[in-house]
């Protein structure tokens, strides 16, 4: 079938579809409730920095060049300078979800499907979590990322629609926007594209288009990359224990594996014959999507670290369950009626084997009571007195595996686990190590709870040594210390450090 056939449904069912979709995401959005949330609390939090350059402005951490996200806040600093950091937050947010959803309920219109299997697929897709392993979304907060794949989905539909000019646009746009996002979207998008055979003009235009719209990453990235390059420890151990969620294949769940492995086989098995262009396309796009995906699983079985700092995991699982979910319920609804209970039925076993359906509704359906204020924590409390009770200059210690501590306390960190810098990855380290003692590279380590009873339990010695190395003034803890207590819940303390520390440099 052509793609230039009139597409199913009528407008009011895409409409009722669209907002469906904008309904889940909105209301089960595992991201965030109604502040920011995730990682927001770090890349929105350095963003407001380079808006409001006196906010956070003697944080270390915050002080580096955000090479990687250097368009994303090129654009939208001035977002951050007219509206408070939560309301710039959601407009993104909003804006991203808006255009993604419209995007999505379009390429599988292109699919031949109709607005209730369209709408049913991409519902399926994000109860799952939207990515089966990796960690990745597109759906959740507003960061680089998620505008990226707003453009990833405009190449992917403009590949169906044989707009080549606009899909090389479109990658290119989304490599300045976030660089590893447009790498693998470009190393699927242009393989499939070639494969379908189109005019050598025409590819051979996309690709300088792509190229061209890239080079403002390029630009910014290639030599961040070589005044700073990472050491081979370094790489090691982001990629064991930093980052392993997203990195190691060897910690994915094998069976999420295996169902991303059958969903993959039963897409390539239903578009074997490529009858039209959305199908031919989106098969090959699903064998490159799996090559980039191989090629990490290599590199990891070789210990080619650096290679794995590109994120090689990002695309194949993320975007394979959402052809899946579509496929799968198109199947149902074209099926005849004797064999639609068959087709559910082997589409279900491939779910069962990813996931237990209603344990995942249940973990969606908690992002309803994230939006229902709740009495705040003892560290909660203690966080909001350092903002509201301590000099903007003061260097406080806080729980660094804590993701909301720049937000919360509004005061420069030592260190913190999600706010690596990568300029300068070994001095970032050396602060953690210099919080939570040495790190080694062991899976043991990756337990949170590990990591908390570490800070709890840091020597007098170390704090001095904080204190000495890098100018902290107050430590927020659950941990009892011979320093001066200022504030007080429940079992966390703001202790008030100096020259009486231990450790500390004397007068």
């Amino acid at each position: 079938m052509s793609a230039d056939a009139p597409l199913p449904g009528s407008r009011r069912g895409w409409r009722i579809a669209f907002s469906a979709v904008f309904a889940w995401v909105f209301l089960f959005n595992r991201e965030g409730a109604w502040g920011i949330a995730s990682n927001e609390l770090v890349y929105l939090v350095g963003l407001a920095r380079r808006a409001h350059p006196s906010f956070l402005a003697a944080d270390w951490t915050l002080s580096g060049a955000d090479v990687e996200h250097a368009a994303f806040d090129f654009l939208f600093t001035p977002l951050f300078r007219v509206f408070s950091l939560e309301a710039a937050a959601w407009i993104g947010r909003l804006a991203c979800w808006a255009a993604g959803i419209a995007l999505l309920l379009r390429i599988a219109r292109r699919l031949r499907l109709g607005p209730g299997a369209a709408a049913a697929g991409a519902l399926l897709w994000l109860a799952f979590g939207q990515s089966l392993v990796g960690g990745e979304w597109i759906f959740g907060t507003f960061e680089a990322k998620c505008v990226a794949y707003v453009f990833l989905l405009v190449a992917i539909d403009a590949a169906i629609g044989d707009s080549l000019l606009l899909a090389g646009a479109a990658v290119g746009a989304a490599f300045t926007l976030h660089p590893s996002v447009g790498f693998w979207g470009a190393a699927a998008v242009f393989p499939a594209l070639a494969l379908c055979r189109p005019r050598a003009r025409d590819f051979l235009l996309a690709v300088l288009t792509a190229g061209i719209l890239a080079a403002p990453g390029l630009a910014v990235l290639l030599p961040a990359a070589a005044s700073f390059p990472i050491s081979a420890g370094d790489a090691s151990f982001m990629v064991h224990v930093h980052q392993f969620f997203h990195l190691d294949p060897f910690s994915f769940s094998p069976r999420s594996l295996a169902a991303l492995l059958l969903m993959a086989a039963w897409l390539l098995w239903r578009w074997r014959r490529r009858d039209d262009r959305a199908r031919r396309f989106l098969f090959f796009l699903t064998i490159a999507l799996a090559a980039g995906f191989s090629a990490g699983v290599v590199a990891r079985a070789a210990d080619a670290n650096r290679f794995l700092l590109l994120f090689p995991f990002r695309l194949f699982p993320l975007l394979v369950p959402l052809f899946f979910f579509w496929q799968w319920s198109g199947d149902i609804a074209a099926a005849p009626a004797s064999a639609r209970a068959r087709v559910a039925a082997a589409g279900l076993a491939i779910v069962l084997v990813a996931a237990d359906p209603v344990a995942t509704l249940l973990a969606d359906a908690g992002s309803l009571r994230r939006m229902r204020p709740a009495r705040p924590r003892p560290l909660d409390t203690a966080l909001a007195w350092v903002a509201a009770n301590t000099p903007e200059d003061a260097v406080v210690v806080v729980p660094p595996m804590l993701k909301s501590a720049f937000a919360a306390t509004r005061r420069p960190q030592v260190a913190n686990w999600f706010a690596a810098r990568t300029d300068r990855y070994a001095e970032w380290r050396a602060r953690i190590e210099a919080i939570l003692g040495p790190i080694p590279e062991r899976r043991a380590i990756r337990d949170r709870v590990g990591f908390e009873e570490r800070y709890r339990t840091m020597s007098p010695d170390s704090v001095g040594a904080l204190v000495r190395r890098y100018g902290a003034r107050f430590l927020v803890t659950n941990g009892e210390y011979p320093y001066p207590v200022v504030f007080a819940e429940g079992r966390w303390k703001v202790y008030r450090l100096g020259a009486d520390s231990p450790g500390a440099p004397r007068p």
